[in-house]
């Protein structure tokens, strides 16, 4: 296969601000509510909490980022799938309930790829490791793009530098191990240091108080160059998909509970749980 290859929750929107899609405005609101905390990891720069505990699901409790477009194919807050919750979380999950349309902010508005980043996704993914899917990609159509994918069971990484026309460099795994696990909460994680990008995959402990690696060991890759900057070129970030082509590598009855955001290249520590 070839590829191209908070403890109180949000305040609404004050008057007048409304429609500022992270400008000002949400930096204010933020500022009211206290910043975040409770189910919102703050020393990310970065962070979307996809359950019931917030009033603006789909804003980034943290930073400025927003998703706009297809919100209504994810169910937030949702117990859809009995899948209960991942480590110290509450009030449920985004639940996205069929294939094929991909949750996903404006051009321009996505993460800052150009250096050194950590990001941390976790998701709940009843689908067969057989299958075919992307948690989340940062890219534009028909253009080289930012992801972690599965496919049959191949785990794969690939990046996009700063306007999109070109990768920085790719690498896999052909152990279905490092991959995630089948029926349980997991977290993927992304992580670009210097010149190396790592995957890494983890799971919910027996007792569901923590994070334990996934079987098998994390992979990496060499990435040289500069990324995209996320607020030039067009590019955009998805859930549940590709965004080279809007449709592949997208499955039915995906659960994302939190996603999240680092721009410290270097961490290596156990993804976040609530209260910890």
């Amino acid at each position: 296969m070839s590829f191209l290859i908070y403890p109180t929750p949000k305040m609404y929107p004050l008057t007048g601000l409304t429609g500022l899609g992270g400008g000002p405005g949400t930096a204010l609101l933020k500022s009211a509510a206290g910043g975040g905390g409770g189910q919102v990891d703050t020393s990310a720069a970065h962070f979307w909490d996809f359950s019931s505990t917030q009033s603006a699901p789909f804003e980034d409790q943290v930073g400025s980022l927003e998703f706009t477009t297809n919100t209504s194919s994810m169910a937030t807050g949702s117990s859809s799938g009995s899948y209960g919750n991942p480590p110290g979380w509450s009030g449920g999950y985004g639940y996205i309930a069929s294939s094929g349309t991909l949750v996903q902010t404006a051009a321009d508005a996505c993460f800052n790829l150009s250096g050194d980043f950590c990001i941390d996704c976790c998701a709940y993914n009843p689908n067969s490791t057989s299958s075919s899917n992307m948690l989340w990609s940062q890219g534009k159509a028909s253009s080289p793009t930012w992801y972690i994918y599965n496919a049959s069971g191949s785990v794969r990484f690939d990046s996009a530098n700063s306007d999109y026309s070109s990768r920085l460099g790719e690498a896999g795994s052909g152990d279905p191990q490092h991959n995630y696990v089948q029926d349980e909460w997991c977290v993927s994680r992304l992580r670009r240091s210097g010149n190396t990008t790592y995957v890494k995959w983890y799971k919910a402990n027996s007792g569901n108080t923590g994070w334990d690696q996934a079987p098998g060991s994390p992979f990496s890759g060499s990435t040289s160059g500069t990324g995209p900057n996320g607020t030039s070129n067009g590019g955009f970030l998805a859930l549940n998909g590709w965004t080279h082509d809007g449709s592949s590598y997208s499955v039915n009855n995906l659960a994302i509970a939190w996603l999240a955001y680092y721009t410290d290249g270097s961490k290596t520590d156990d993804p976040w749980v609530p209260g910890s």
